[in-house]
């Protein structure tokens, strides 16, 4: 689990039941855009062949995280194939459609990279920072050591 957690401000809540099963962040002012990114038949594709399945949009790289998969059943490669086809087909057409309306315009001679049609307000979610990792982290080397100073206090 990670430190930074997308805020409730930056939560989309998506159309049907889907905001009960999916969880979708993004940036204040882009919900349409992500709609135009996530759409319906998509999200069912990826309900009745991975439910397990977490995406992760940075810049222009989308990360799949799949939970542990035997390739080797071929009910599960039938599965894992169709998931990646699907986002290959439906989302990839989508986001090679797409163009930041925010974003400033590029010069056609200038070299490009990943991410560069985007305005930097569409680059970070607002998040908010969950202290309790970082205390237990500060924390845990420090309480053997009170222990051996109180223990040496009472030991005179």
């Amino acid at each position: 689990m990670l430190p930074r957690r997308p805020n409730g401000r930056s939560r989309l809540r998506l159309e049907g039941d889907f905001s009960d099963v999916f969880d979708v962040s993004v940036p204040t002012g882009y919900e349409t855009d992500a709609l135009y990114v996530l759409t319906p038949d998509l999200m069912v594709i990826l309900l009745d062949e991975s439910a397990d399945l977490d995406l992760e949009i940075v810049d222009s790289t989308l990360h799949v995280y799949f939970s542990a998969v035997d390739l080797t059943d071929e009910a599960e490669l039938r599965s894992f194939i169709a998931v990646i086809a699907a986002l290959y087909d439906r989302f990839g057409r989508r986001t090679l459609l797409y163009r930041d309306e925010a974003a400033e315009p590029l010069d056609p001679a200038t070299y490009r990279r990943d991410g560069d049609t985007l305005a930097d307000r569409a680059r970070r979610v607002d998040t908010r920072v969950r202290w309790w990792p970082v205390v237990a982290a500060v924390a845990t080397p420090l309480v053997p050591m009170l222990i051996a100073v109180v223990w040496l206090q009472l030991a005179g």
